[in-house]
């Protein structure tokens, strides 16, 4: 099983509610962000799908962007990196269209199993900026800051619902016979570029309403990021 542990949580949802509130009613200002991979075999990794998924948030919130201009900036700065080096690369598209990039080396990319636990404040699956990778991710940046410092290798949220929706910086997968499953985005997540890629490319996985009993019941579970690839978890309980 992919759960060390159940997690219910669900006696603090009114009282912790109020925090997730930054998701329906969001700061004037943010930026759009795309943070990927680079390597030597791959280059910058599913770089179509980020810039699909940046073109797509720019058009819906009225960001001026320039894919021509942003390619040139990619091809640039690849020049600066070491062929033997992994690096994470950080894109931030502001409204005017001004374009910041930042890299940092990566010691590898480390599939071995990790241990995540369950957020106690709820998303809403009516929240807009769950759809968007931006700037405007408080709650999301505070528990992951908090769980890293405690060991985790992610946290992960539910919504009003009861429903899993995803990491804080993944998107979850689980296995269940032959089949991998991985929340609609219904339920209130961001369609992660590579969770979109699977999708398409992989028949045996499929869009599945996920509660905590699945994943209790789950042969596997993983967290899917392009920057940190495919990795299984185990699930511990919240004991806050």
């Amino acid at each position: 099983s992919g759960i060390v542990q159940d997690s219910d949580g669900i006696s603090e949802y009114e009282e912790c509610k109020l925090k997730a509130d930054f998701l329906v009613n969001p700061r004037p200002e943010f930026q759009l962000i795309e943070t990927m991979l680079w390597s030597k075999k791959t280059g910058f990794f599913l770089l179509k799908e980020h810039l699909r998924r940046l073109k797509d948030s720019s058009l819906y919130f009225e960001f001026h962007y320039n894919q021509k201009h942003l390619r040139a900036l990619l091809s640039e700065l690849k020049k600066q990196f070491n062929a033997e080096t992994l690096y994470k690369v950080r894109l931030l598209l502001y409204k005017d269209g001004s374009i910041s990039l930042t890299h940092q080396k990566l010691t590898g990319v480390i599939n071995s199993a990790k241990l995540a636990t369950i957020s106690k404040f709820r998303t809403s699956s009516k929240a807009l900026f769950l759809r968007h990778k931006t700037t405007n991710r408080k709650l999301y940046d505070e528990e992951y800051r908090k769980y890293r410092k405690s060991g985790y290798y992610d946290v992960l949220f539910r919504n009003e619902k009861a429903e899993i929706t995803e990491g804080a910086v993944s998107n979850i997968f689980i296995k269940s016979g032959k089949f991998y499953y991985t929340p609609p985005l219904a339920c209130g997540l961001l369609n992660g570029v590579y969770r979109r890629y699977l999708l398409n490319k992989r028949p045996n996985i499929k869009e599945k309403v996920l509660t905590l009993k699945e994943l209790k019941n789950a042969d596997k579970i993983y967290l899917v990021n392009s920057v940190r690839g495919i990795n299984k978890i185990d699930l511990v309980r919240n004991t806050e």
